[in-house]
């Protein structure tokens, strides 16, 4: 299996979590326990994406941060219309971005490489 297909096999996975009724779902330890889950799965789905995708890393951190994004809305629009008995939430939808977020920072730093001004553009790019 190359990565690729091991991305996509997780969002696969999430895609199943995501459909389990809300009445067989655990009952949850404390308050965010929901906002962790949710930024855990997509910090997992960030690093697989970013080892997956090839180029420069202001693509793949692009693109990564494009799937999580809207990969997470997608799922909690799909939660919102399956009759399963769960809602859509927006919050959920945040976690999912800050943990695809915290992902592309994560290998930004595992490459070893630093966020550098652009003379030529506003911004950083990576050198």
């Amino acid at each position: 299996m190359n990565r690729t297909h091991l991305a996509l096999a997780w969002m696969l996975v999430l895609l199943v979590a995501f459909s389990i009724p809300s009445a067989n779902l655990p009952v949850l330890t404390f308050e965010l326990a929901d906002k962790l889950e949710h930024a855990v799965a997509f910090f997992v789905l960030g690093l697989l994406w970013m080892r997956a995708l090839r180029g420069s890393y202001t693509r793949r951190a692009a693109v990564t941060l494009a799937i999580g994004v809207l990969f997470g809305v997608a799922t909690e629009v799909y939660q919102g219309v399956m009759p399963i008995g769960r809602l859509a939430d927006p919050l959920d939808a945040v976690a999912d971005a800050v943990g695809t977020g915290l992902a592309v920072g994560v290998a930004l730093f595992a490459s070893g490489k630093k966020a550098v001004p652009d003379s030529n553009r506003p911004g950083f790019t990576v050198s």
